[in-house]
């Protein structure tokens, strides 16, 4: 090992190697004279030794062709630490004897790595055997940060076509990684696919598409779609299958995954229009350029779809078989009115099965994608929904990118094609689709109530917890289904005797059915006995279970004025939120509360209302104000709970709410501001004291909740609440409050803190002062 870096130290010293642009390696000893291995060992002072004859096969790179092992590594080296195209052309321009057919790869790559993104322009740039200039005609080249006017610069300027030229001349040479290395960078430069270039390394790629491994082909195919199936800006209105590709634009690499390529017409499309009797086919015109390469990458990549993990392979894959299906479900529309009998045509249904999987694979080994890819993929999943099955359902609902995203499309889609597959899907992809609807507020009527008659069905072979995952939908989205009654009936029948089993999801049943205003006798009284709390004495569950009776044992007395069994221990009650809900904390940001607020403080000012109070029986509420009969707001000196062991409700649900609160100090009379009186900045009608005499004494008190209904609140696409919000409303306007309703789609309308204050004097002044009050 020594005498072998003793060989190569002198082989350098010797002045081996040496590239021209980075300067002679200096010489910095005495060469040693042309000698014979053995006599160099006696020079050297060591006695020869004796190896084994060399192997008759040496190790050999084939990519170095007639180039020292130094010299083309250090090459390789300069061309990919170069900074700017001018350097890359520089080292190949004056360097011709030590550039391979490995180097002019490295450096289009390189080039097309540094030059910025093409700008939106619908003319492709320049070809490489077009116009060349001439060297006094050509610019010089760019400098580092030109932007697009140093980007033609470049793709125009001498040595780069010189490149060019060298690249479509020698491609044939080229080993399969810089071929496709090559062509990836043409694309990403955004030439012509008519140019020179592209169109001798398309035609080498398709002579050798056979050899290529899978990541070879995976690149292929991205070249070719970014090449010749751009998309058109308004994809979803436009028909994708064209004779001829779409203008070109050029692509931002940094945006290749987000592109959705189109569809090149086939010839399957034009032999369906033929009959038995029609006349010989005239001569078909040459394919669109691409179509050949693109089908053989296309094969390639469906033999081993599992073994690619590349994201923009696959949403590729995804956009090319978005123009197929738009295409053949066109057909399908000419030739049968029943868009959605997919077996008329078995090419689409051939083409569904192929992007479910697709999909399937994509769901599985994506884990973060763009918008533009995520409206791809659900438009995928709505073309293929007929074709999904209880594994495949199974598998897409547990996806967990699939689960973070909503796919409006896929469940509308799926909602029509669910009730003719419920029968064969387990209880566990039922309970993933109805969680998933339950998380992203999808208000689909058709496919909750297929939900419900899945659950009215098998309601007897069902573990308490799927009931409950398979119940919680339609609480949450507030949706009483057509079976309502008899499915109620059933789920008390079937609870009762398993109460016990699963304490916290029974009552989370019960929670969901009071919610939609359904109580269960039966079932109330197993959850009220002592038994029930004393078997959950050591269970971690105890503290959440306390609370969920607490708001249960409210409910029924508020609301279900007939029921006659037991209730719940005064002992046991306890508050059942004594913090902001965590949808409400996580999406705070995006609240419009902060504005509300800032507004009634300069409206009424700081001590005229409460932010964010507990309400018993647990309610979290944004705003609480106190306006007297003459729309004058008296200040909330101190307002605290008392023990909740303590409460007792009446049968008007009025008193033990006000039992609750006490008042420390009672406001005088020279301290109860008008609503927006004399502590505002400005005055107005409304709020002027002149118009309003000083309250009195005896004068009567409303407790106003106003409450901000973020988006959040309400179902998707919807005004519909929530089934939580909902029963909070509810249950407030029966304890005595006064609700005014802030809905976020009339809050995004404003501009400004005084187009605010004067929607919410708007909104006091037409506020009805009826009902309970609190005398003073």
């Amino acid at each position: 090992m020594q005498l072998s870096g003793r060989f190569l130290r002198m082989y350098r010293l010797c002045g081996g190697g040496g590239v021209a642009g980075g300067g002679p390696k200096p010489q910095m000893g005495v060469p040693f004279p042309h000698c014979p291995p053995s006599a160099l060992y006696h020079q050297l002072g060591h006695a020869p030794v004796h190896r084994a004859p060399p192997q008759t096969r040496k190790k050999t790179w084939s990519f170095i062709q007639d180039l020292s092992y130094d010299t083309f590594f250090t090459m390789k080296r300069l061309l990919e630490r170069s900074q700017r195209p001018d350097e890359v052309l520089r080292w190949i321009s004056q360097n011709p004897s030590k550039v391979s057919q490995s180097h002019l790869a490295v450096a289009l790559q390189r080039i097309a790595q540094l030059l910025p993104a093409p700008p939106p322009a619908v003319e492709a740039p320049p070809s490489c055997a077009e116009t060349t200039p001439t060297a006094s005609e050509a610019p010089p080249p760019v400098s580092e940060g030109g932007g697009a006017k140093g980007r033609k610069q470049t793709l125009e300027h001498q040595d780069f076509l010189s490149l060019c030229d060298t690249i479509v001349r020698d491609c044939g040479k080229f080993d399969n990684f810089s071929l496709v290395t090559s062509l990836y960078a043409a694309a990403t430069l955004g030439l012509s696919p008519d140019s020179s270039l592209v169109m001798a390394l398309e035609s080498e790629c398709e002579r050798r598409v056979s050899q290529f491994n899978q990541k070879d082909l995976s690149m292929v195919f991205s070249s070719v779609m970014r090449l010749h199936h751009r998309p058109h800006p308004h994809l979803q209105q436009a028909h994708l299958s064209q004779p001829h590709p779409p203008p070109h634009l050029p692509l931002d690499p940094q945006q290749q995954s987000a592109q959705h390529p189109s569809e090149p017409q086939t010839e399957a499309c034009a032999a369906a229009e033929q009959g038995p009797e029609a006349p010989p086919p005239v001569q078909r015109e040459a394919p669109p350029p691409g179509v050949a390469l693109t089908e053989a990458c296309l094969s390639g990549l469906e033999r081993s779809l599992e073994r690619e993990r590349h994201p923009q392979t696959l949403f590729l894959l995804l956009a090319y078989y978005r123009g197929r299906w738009r295409e053949l479900h066109s057909q399908s529309e000419h030739s049968n009115k029943d868009t959605s009998t997919a077996g008329a045509n078995p090419e689409l249904l051939l083409t569904n099965r192929k992007i479910l999987r697709v999909v399937k694979h994509t769901l599985s080994c994506v884990s973060t994608v763009r918008d533009q890819e995520m409206a791809l993929l659900d438009e995928m999943l709505a073309a293929c929904a007929a074709e999904a099955s209880n594994r495949s359902l199974e598998l897409i609902f547990s996806s967990h990118l699939f689960h973070q995203s909503r796919q409006e499309r896929f469940i509308t889609r799926l909602a029509e094609e669910l009730p003719k597959k419920a029968d064969s899907l387990s209880p566990n992809t039922m309970a993933l689709i109805a969680k998933y609807a339950a998380r992203h507020r999808l208000r689909e009527t058709r496919l909750l109530d297929t939900v419900a008659e899945y659950l009215l069905k098998r309601a007897e072979q069902l573990d308490t917890k799927v009931i409950q995952r398979l119940v919680f939908p339609l609480s949450r989205m507030n949706y009483r289904p057509q079976n309502a009654l008899e499915l109620f009936e059933r789920l008390e029948q079937v609870l009762e005797p398993k109460a016990l089993s699963s304490p916290l999801a029974t009552v989370n049943i019960l929670m969901s059915l009071l919610q939609l205003r359904y109580c269960p006798p039966s079932l109330l009284r197993e959850v009220f006995c002592p038994g029930f709390i004393h078997s959950l004495t050591n269970s971690p569950y105890l503290g959440i279970v306390r609370r969920y009776l607490s708001l249960l044992d409210s409910a029924v007395d508020l609301e279900f004025e007939e029921y006659s069994g037991p209730r719940l221990n005064p002992a046991h009650k306890v508050l059942m939120f004594d913090h902001a809900l965590t949808a409400d904390e996580v999406n705070r940001k995006y609240s419009y509360k902060g504005l509300v607020a800032e507004a009634l403080r300069q409206l009424i000012g700081e001590q005229s209302y409460k932010q964010d109070q507990i309400l018993p029986p647990g309610y979290y509420t944004d705003f609480l104000l106190w306006i007297d009969s003459s729309r004058r707001v008296v200040p909330i000196r101190s307002v605290k709970p008392c023990d909740p062991s303590a409460w007792q409700l009446d049968s008007s649900g009025l008193i033990p709410d006000f039992q609750k609160f006490s008042l420390e100090a009672e406001p005088s009379e020279d301290a109860l501001p008008v609503v927006g009186g004399t502590c505002l900045h400005h005055m107005t009608p409304f709020y002027s004291a002149d118009y309003y005499p000083a309250p009195s004494k005896d004068q009567e008190i409303h407790r106003v909740v106003l409450s901000v209904n973020d988006k959040w609140h309400y179902c998707h696409n919807s005004q519909v609440l929530v089934g939580s919000r909902a029963m909070r409303d509810r249950h407030l306007r029966l304890l005595g409050y006064l609700l005014l309703q802030l809905p976020y789609h009339e809050l995004e309308k404003l501009n400004g803190i005084e187009e605010v204050k004067g929607y919410l004097q708007q909104k006091l002044t037409d506020l009805p002062l009826t009902g309970p009050h609190l005398p003073l």
